[in-house]
């Protein structure tokens, strides 16, 4: 059930709210003159934010909470799944095989990204600490 907020356009009665299933028709009838002259009052939604220390902030945070929360057999299984795709990729023809492209980081935001070699990137990546 929601909160509706109506007003009157006659009379001076003020807000108030009605508790409705959202399938049920608005009201029309105020309550005070007895005219059908209720509308309902739109209102800005309510959302909550929730920022905690323990919410993920790099995409290795993300992956170590995801794979604290998974059992060991869906580890195994992506593991296999991982070293089968690796057997296909490398049955491939060189020309076929996807090529590692190098990222250009001297074109990133943070400037000091360009002067951290592959290891640094990736720590930076998993850890957000640089």
């Amino acid at each position: 059930m929601l909160t509706y907020v109506y007003a009157c356009e006659n009379c001076d009665v003020p807000e108030f709210e009605v508790l409705q299933r959202i399938t049920d028709k608005p009201k029309r009838a105020c309550p005070v003159c007895k005219k059908h002259t209720l509308y309902r009052v739109i209102q800005p939604a309510l959302s909550f934010v929730r920022l905690a220390y323990s919410e993920v902030k790099t995409l290795g945070h993300l992956a170590e909470r995801n794979s604290k929360r998974m059992s060991q057999d869906e580890k195994n299984h992506l593991a296999k799944d991982n070293k089968t795709k690796k057997e296909i990729l490398n049955r491939l023809p060189t020309h076929l095989k996807p090529q590692r492209v190098e990222k250009d980081v001297s074109l990133a935001p943070d400037k000091g990204l360009a002067k951290l070699d592959a290891k640094q990137i990736e720590r930076y990546i998993e850890t957000g600490k640089k």
